[in-house]
Parts: C-alpha cells; sequence; structure tokens
C-alpha cells in the first residue's frame, strides 16, 4: 500500500512538471532557440520569467536540452552551452517518451553540477519531458525540471498515515458494529457482509466513472483548444503576411491568402457550431419539423461542399428514389457530417459512395469510404460524445469527437437508426434507417429518442436495392 501511495505521489509530480512544460516553457521558445541557440536578449528575458514564475522552494532547478544532449538554457547559467553525454532518461525524452526519476547521488560522477542541487535541497526529483511545437511529430528538444523531494516525501508519508488511520477506524468500526449481530445470528452476519461487498464494489465503479469522466474532460479540453488554435494561428499568419508593404501590391498571392483564410474559417466555423449542437443536444434536445425533401438534390448540394477534391465522390442513386418526408436540417447534417468524416479519412484518389434506396415504407441512405477502416473494439463507442480513437494533439485528423454523436442523437430524433460496418484495411460504411412518414409519434423526453428506432425487413448494412 506504502507503494502505491510513493508510486502515486510521484506519478502527480511528473504530472505537474508536463503541466509546466507545455504552459510555462513551450510558449517562451521557439524551435530555433533550440536548434541555435538562445541570443543573450532572448537569455535574460526567458530567465527572468522563469525565475518570477516558476523558480523557488517549489522548483529547484530547470533545464532545456538541445538534441545532441546540450543544454540551451539553465538556471545555473553557467551550464550553458555544456554538452553531457551518457544520460539515458535525456535520450528517451528526446525521442519522444516523458520518464522521471529519484535524483541517485551515487550514479552522478563527481563534477556533476546537480550534486550541489541534491545537497542544498536535501533530495532531488527530476522529470524530463519532451519538447513538441505545435503540429510537429518529433521533439525538438527536451525539458528538464528538478523538484525538491522533501515535500514530496512529506505527502506520502501524510497519505501514508492518513490511510492507515483511516483502516484503523474503520476496523473499529466494523467490529463494533459486527460484533453483535455475529453473536445473534452468523446469517444476518453473512448478510450484512454481502450487503458491505456490493456497496464497496459499487463506490468503486462510481469512482472509476467519475476518473474516466474527468480524463474526457481533460482530452476535451486539450483537444478543443489544439483544435480551435490551429485555424485561427494560420488566418494570424495569413493577415499578418497581407499586413507587410512587399505583399500588398500581390494580387495573386492576396487571392490565394484570401482563399486559405476563407477555408480556415470554414474549419473554425464547424468546430464551433458542434460544439454549440453538442450542447443544444445536452438542454435542449432536437425538435423535428419534418417537410417533403428531394434528397438526390439534398446530396448535389452537400457533396458541392467537400473541400477534399483528392477524393472521388460518387452517387448511387436510383431514378425512382422517393421524396423524402423528413426534418431537412437534420438529415443535412447527419449527410454532411458522414461525408466529411469519409473524405477526412480517405486516401488521395479514394471513393466516397453516397447511396440511398426505398426500404419497405422507409428510407436508408449510407456513405462508405475506402479509408483505413476501425478496429472491431472500437465499433461500440464510436458515437459517444468526445470519444476518438486517437486522442493525441499530433494526429493525422483533427475535430473534437462531437459529428458522430450528434449524427447518432439527430437520427433518434427522427425515429431512426445509424448503423456502421468497417472493415480494417478496406473502408467504413455508414447506414441511416428513417421512417418516411408525414409525422413522426411522440418521442416522450424531447429529441433524446427514448422511443424505440424503425425496423426493416432486410439487413440495414446490405446496400441493395428494394
Amino acid at each position: 500500500m506504502q507503494a502505491q501511495i510513493r508510486n502515486r505521489a510521484l506519478a502527480d509530480a511528473t504530472d505537474s512538471a508536463k503541466v509546466v512544460s507545455r504552459l510555462g516553457i513551450l510558449p517562451l521558445l521557439t524551435p530555433g532557440d533550440i536548434s541555435h541557440g538562445l541570443t543573450p536578449g532572448r537569455l535574460d528575458e526567458i530567465d527572468q520569467q522563469l525565475r518570477t514564475n516558476l523558480l523557488g522552494r517549489e522548483v529547484a532547478a530547470v533545464r532545456v536540452w538541445a538534441p545532441g544532449e546540450r543544454i540551451v538554457y539553465a538556471n545555473q547559467r553557467d551550464l550553458i552551452g555544456r554538452t553531457f553525454q551518457g544520460n539515458d532518461e535525456l535520450e528517451e525524452a528526446l525521442g519522444g517518451h516523458a520518464v522521471s526519476e529519484i535524483f541517485d547521488p551515487s550514479k552522478a560522477a563527481g563534477a556533476d553540477p546537480t550534486i550541489g542541487l541534491y545537497h542544498r535541497f536535501g533530495g532531488l526529483f527530476e522529470v524530463y519531458v519532451p519538447l513538441v511545437f505545435g503540429s510537429d511529430t518529433a521533439p525538438a528538444g527536451a525539458f528538464e525540471l528538478y523538484l525538491p523531494y522533501r515535500p514530496i516525501e512529506t505527502v506520502i508519508a501524510h497519505d501514508t498515515r492518513n490511510v492507515y488511520e483511516l483502516i484503523g477506524l474503520g476496523l473499529l468500526l466494523l467490529w463494533l458494529i459486527l460484533m453483535p449481530i455475529a453473536y445473534r445470528t452468523a446469517r444476518r452476519m453473512r448478510d450484512q457482509t454481502a450487503k458491505l461487498t456490493d456497496l464497496l464494489s459499487r463506490e468503486r465503479e462510481t469512482v472509476q466513472g467519475l476518473r474516466e469522466i474527468d480524463r474526457m474532460k481533460s482530452d476535451f479540453v486539450s483537444m478543443a483548444s489544439h483544435e480551435l488554435r490551429t485555424p485561427l494561428t494560420s488566418i494570424l499568419g495569413f493577415v499578418k503576411t497581407l499586413q507587410q508593404p512587399a505583399h500588398g501590391g500581390d494580387a495573386e498571392l492576396r487571392e490565394e491568402f484570401l482563399g486559405r483564410m476563407e477555408r480556415q474559417s470554414d474549419r473554425l466555423l464547424r468546430l464551433v457550431d458542434q460544439l454549440l449542437q453538442a450542447a443544444r443536444l445536452q438542454t435542449e434536445g432536437a425538435d423535428p419539423k419534418i417537410v417533403s425533401i428531394d434528397f438526390t438534390e439534398l446530396v448535389r448540394e452537400v457533396g458541392g461542399t467537400v473541400e477534399d477534391r483528392r477524393i472521388q465522390l460518387i452517387a448511387d442513386l436510383p431514378k425512382d428514389l422517393s421524396r423524402l418526408w423528413t426534418d431537412r436540417t437534420m438529415v443535412e447534417y447527419i449527410l454532411t457530417n458522414l461525408l466529411g468524416n469519409a473524405a477526412k479519412y480517405s486516401r488521395p484518389g479514394g471513393r466516397v459512395t453516397i447511396g440511398a434506396r426505398n426500404s419497405f415504407g422507409n428510407f436508408r441512405f449510407w456513405v462508405q469510404d475506402e479509408g483505413p477502416g476501425i478496429e472491431p473494439d472500437q465499433l461500440g463507442r464510436l458515437f459517444e460524445p468526445f470519444w476518438q480513437a486517437d486522442t493525441s494533439l499530433t494526429r493525422e485528423v483533427g475535430g473534437v469527437g462531437l459529428g458522430l454523436y450528434i449524427v447518432k442523437q439527430f437520427t433518434l430524433a427522427l425515429r431512426g437508426d445509424v448503423v456502421v460496418e468497417s472493415k480494417v484495411g478496406e473502408g467504413t460504411r455508414f447506414t441511416v434507417l428513417l421512417p418516411n412518414v408525414r409525422t413522426l409519434p411522440s418521442l416522450g423526453l424531447k429529441g433524446k429518442g427514448r422511443s424505440g428506432p424503425v425496423q426493416e425487413r432486410e439487413s440495414v448494412g446490405a446496400g441493395t436495392s428494394s
């Protein structure tokens, strides 16, 4: 138990170092600072920032390393520019992995400047974090943080003492409660023990659920911040370039940049729209407004908005396709999200097919791509809000994990169903089945899709005409 408490405290310290790296170090540096070294002015600026906001009792030392194990910055300024070989943890950090350990002076060379810090603070905990800028995949360098180990050791001792005290108090209370019951009847004691075990199991499940929610929240905040910042940064870069006198008279360059700014603005607008749609679904639900729509015409409109012109968009729509009675806005949103998702995961030159069929009084349409496919164990979570197979900020495709969630909620609001079929390496197919009627039965809770979806007498994913 003590080992678990100790590992948890050290993990918390490591996570804190990662936050310091992301929020306190990366904004101060550029890749050029690491590759070419800091000018005296930049060195003084960064040194002032770190000494004001970071260095002190809670942080013993800070070092920034460039590839080749060369120190670019250190609060011990006589170390700047020096190279130290044979640091395995640093090599791992430069390779993209955060590592940490308790500093062991017996393993350090006699001239290691860290030994002085070790004696000064009475022990050190060192953390190495990769420094990755923007959308880069490889670290430009590494950030090394030395934390005094005594405060961490104090937290471990305090938590250990509290745990043992709580265990002792719990055992005493349990004995006082269970002993009279044991004297009265053994069966009652067994029943009570079973109840306590069940309650403990539920409590653990609740705690695990809360931790998962907290993790999802943190992942979402990171992803949303990254996804919103990327188009904003791009737009700002184009604006600053166009403001330069050297480029003001270049009509061709201005036209190109304005086009890119428009595309990035559209991307930003879609992200904001997804966030607003998800929030509205959570608070207000969805209230369908049934009208008659020409699905073929809707496909032409939505297909014309696809940004990725590298794909081949194929329409599999029979001439006798009936008009669809449904909510046009919701179906347009469903189709736009499924088509955008397919285009995003398709390889250059790949085909994306939009098909539809009349289906025994219902209406079925699908979007199929030739992308990488989805692992079978991930299919069940595709429609969860904020969930993505790859949650890292370096993933190849963007998004905050709301598109398919909104697709599912709108489909349920229309009393329909959506099914996904996928083969790894071959592609993915999303099929939507909707009732083709002028009025929808009451859904009970507005827009929440509590009533069951429509049923049909053939396989939803078959893709054959009726």
